[in-house]
């Protein structure tokens, strides 16, 4: 990552790591090329990946993962997606609450920024927890 996305990229992608392994189940991507951090949350024998750190410098919101009851509440989705748009600088297209989007790690090496955006996860994992 160091390499390809520099050095404010491995400071973001560290604290959003961190939160990942303090917040949520973390399991670990297996790719030969790009590596990846997954958070998920097991609920009723149902396993739900919902944002995944990638070694190319990008998190991926998996809105498109919330298929499955009892994850398939639209709320819970559209509030993680209107904690997120409510970010400075943060912008998705209007489908993403049912997709995947990836937000570039620089677009959150402001520390207010990155600070909201770890917020929303925190209100995720927080909500998803209570399921």
């Amino acid at each position: 990552m160091l390499e390809r996305s520099g050095a404010e990229a491995v400071r973001v992608a560290q604290k959003i790591a961190a939160l990942i392994k303090s917040r949520s189940r973390a399991s670990f991507g297996q790719g030969k090329r790009d590596g990846s951090i997954n958070a998920s949350v097991v609920r009723q024998g149902v396993k739900l990946d919902y944002l995944s750190l990638w070694s190319y410098g990008k998190v991926v919101l998996c809105f498109g993962s919330f298929t499955k009851p009892p994850f398939d509440d639209e709320h819970i989705r559209q509030g993680w997606l209107d904690r997120l748009e409510a970010i400075p600088g943060i912008q998705l297209p209007s489908d993403a609450i049912s997709r995947w989007r990836t937000v570039p790690l620089l677009q959150l090496t402001d520390d207010a920024r990155l600070k909201a955006f770890l917020a929303t996860f925190d209100w995720l994992a927080d909500t998803l927890n209570t399921i």
